[in-house]
């Protein structure tokens, strides 16, 4: 059956954590037999929690584990190889094993289109609720998740045009699959809602109203088109069951993994200094987000942020400040106050500098360290860069080179608290 484990005693070097769960296992596997598919699950639980932990070694013994007893039993080719490689796959990559986890995810992505071929073979051209119209698509979205894995590979490596080419694939197979899904359900009378992506960000005009102690955020209501929603809506077909909340699923879940890959096509021009190119990913991206996850999800946050950033790169400063001022309503809602709404509040801080708002802008630095001191503390590594940032402030927009040294001053003392090496970039700049 392959793997180790199946009822001797635990290795001596293993750890806590990996002691434990191999015992569970070795139960499991006595109880059950290897080939039963819950020792599979087990085995693949385990790794993925030890992953979690940041056990790498663990966490590949037990993928290793899972698969040689998983081809064994269900055979080389079957689509769960897939997910237990693809998995190993993503712990070397975290592990700097790029080339290897390269070559993982390839592995895996042949054995999805062999099992795409198949069902395929046996589908025809039926497009309905049968298992094998779900099998397809699930399919289709694991190629198209693991092309994209391999694009994220090949970025790291910077082989930018290899990376691009894997990107624009499984965008195209995942486009093909939303498509089908979207297609049964319209056809069926399920609800679907289709948003149109536009140049626009801005959900709701925002602004900032520094009061002695606090910032209130005040938000008027959405102005008319800025979404550029083009919605389609059909009745719901009443006691439509499992079968169509599958195929719902299945949608949403190709949708998302487009906005995943369109995020990862504008890091790449980013990355390239390709501004505008990566301004029109992100809002194609951010408006697939805001459909789905709805408009206070840090998945459409953490996209508005990176979209604020290539607007300031490209010079649109005004569009930048609308998309850090979102991010810092997101945040104050589904977070509060603390270090994390300070990120944002520092961005909008530099946007209001740099547009001539200055009295604003000093008002929003001050918030944003208090919110920082409030949180860590006042020696955290994070308020030394915010006092450094508002030095900056002081020395470029103000003309005050005191208040700019004091600034600087006590960066430089929090960044030697905290041992922070001469070499080091921010401690550098501050002296």
């Amino acid at each position: 059956g392959g793997g180790g484990g199946g009822g001797g005693g635990e290795p001596p070097d293993d750890g806590p954590l990996e002691a434990t769960l191999r015992g569970d296992v070795c139960d499991l596997r006595e109880r059950m037999g290897d080939g039963h598919p819950g020792v599979h699950y087990a085995l693949n639980d385990a790794a993925r929690i030890c992953a979690e932990a940041g056990d790498a070694g663990a966490a590949l013994e037990f993928y290793s584990e899972a698969l040689a007893l998983q081809q064994y039993t269900l055979g080389v080719h079957h689509p769960r190889n897939g997910d237990t490689l693809c998995a190993m796959a993503v712990v070397m990559k975290g592990n700097g094993s790029l080339n290897q986890s390269a070559d993982i995810f390839s592995d895996a992505l042949y054995i999805y289109k062999e099992a795409l071929q198949n069902e395929r073979s046996a589908l025809g051209i039926r497009t309905d609720y049968s298992p094998g119209f779900w099998k397809m698509l699930d399919l289709e979205l694991k190629i198209s998740n693991t092309l994209n894995s391999i694009g994220n590979v090949r970025f790291e490596q910077h082989q930018f045009d290899e990376a691009t080419e894997v990107y624009n694939k499984g965008l195209k197979m995942v486009r093909v699959a939303a498509k089908k899904a979207e297609s049964v359900l319209s056809s069926t009378g399920e609800a679907i809602e289709v948003q149109a992506a536009s140049g626009s960000t801005n959900v709701e005009v925002i602004e900032f109203v520094v009061n002695q102690d606090d910032v209130a955020i005040e938000v008027s209501s959405p102005i008319d088109g800025n979404l550029g929603n083009s919605r389609q809506t059909h009745p719901e077909r009443p006691g439509i069951g499992g079968p169509g909340e599958k195929i719902k699923r299945l949608y949403r879940r190709a949708v998302l993994q487009e906005a995943d890959t369109l995020n990862n096509l504008a890091n790449l021009h980013g990355e390239r200094e390709e501004w505008a190119e990566a301004i029109r990913h992100y809002n194609f991206a951010l408006h697939l987000q805001m459909e789905h996850l709805g408009e206070d999800d840090p998945v459409v946050a953490n996209t508005l942020f990176n979209l604020g950033t290539m607007n300031y790169r490209l010079g649109n400063l005004a569009n930048a400040m609308k998309s850090y001022k979102q991010v810092a309503k997101m945040r104050r809602d589904t977070i509060g106050p603390g270090i994390d709404l300070s990120d944002a509040v520092i961005n909008v801080a530099m946007m209001q500098a740099k547009l001539g708002l200055v009295d604003k802008a000093e008002k929003m630095y001050s918030y944003a360290l208090r919110l920082a001191i409030n949180d860590v503390g006042e020696q955290h590594f994070k308020v030394a860069h915010i006092t450094a940032a508002r030095g900056d402030f002081f020395l470029e927009h103000r003309k005050d080179d005191q208040c700019a040294l004091q600034d600087y001053a006590d960066s430089w003392t929090i960044l030697k608290f905290n041992n922070v090496p001469d070499d080091h970039s921010l401690i550098q700049a501050v002296t």
